[in-house]
């Protein structure tokens, strides 16, 4: 499955790429699970735009799907906080 994608909010980025240097931000957040993803308000309705049969699917528990295969395609890589 491809992702549309192509926009990187630099605020966030910068985010991200700290995160991934500091290894205690990817630990497990009390059993619940890892940070996967950090977007920005306008990435995230970039992405939602630009992918309106996947993510920005209007049954929601569709879109959470696709935004589970998201987390791990290879197009989710730009948004990732740590690799998954």
């Amino acid at each position: 499955m491809k992702f549309n994608t192509g926009f990187i909010d630099p605020r966030p980025a910068q985010t991200r790429k700290r995160a991934q240097s500091i290894a205690e931000n990817l630990r497990d957040m009390d059993g619940i699970g890892r940070w996967g993803l950090h977007l920005s308000e306008e990435e995230h309705n970039w992405l939602v735009q630009a992918n309106p049969d996947t993510l920005g699917h209007g049954d929601s528990a569709i879109a959470k799907a696709y935004w589970h295969k998201f987390l791990t395609a290879p197009e989710s890589k730009p948004y990732r906080m740590q690799n998954v």
